[in-house]
């Protein structure tokens, strides 16, 4: 309940769509209750870092609402000839911003 001038209730608030995504019926769905359909495009950051800005624009040209990143790479990786997979994984914590 919402008080109003002089400890009077105020009107009622009208109900709002819900802000984001939210799961509905074991589904995730946008504000509006429509299922999100994920356009996901995968971006190799640890590679290459000096292209995430024009890769930027090219995921919005293809639709993409969704990016996969690699985002922590030792550069080398001699156990791949071997035939094994590498080893560690990501180190990164902050948070990337297109510059």
């Amino acid at each position: 309940m919402r008080i109003g001038a002089a400890g009077t209730p105020a009107a009622p608030l009208q109900a709002q769509a819900a802000a984001g995504l939210y799961v509905s019926n074991g589904k995730l769905v946008d504000a509006n209750g429509v299922p999100f359909i994920f356009q996901v495009i995968n971006f190799p950051y640890a590679w290459y870092t000096d292209k995430w800005s024009a890769a930027m624009g090219q995921m919005k040209a293809r639709n993409a609402n969704s990016v996969r990143m690699v985002l922590h790479s030792t550069r080398h990786f001699p156990a791949i000839s071997s035939g094994t997979a590498p080893t560690g994984g990501s180190s990164h914590t902050g948070v990337m911003t297109p510059g």
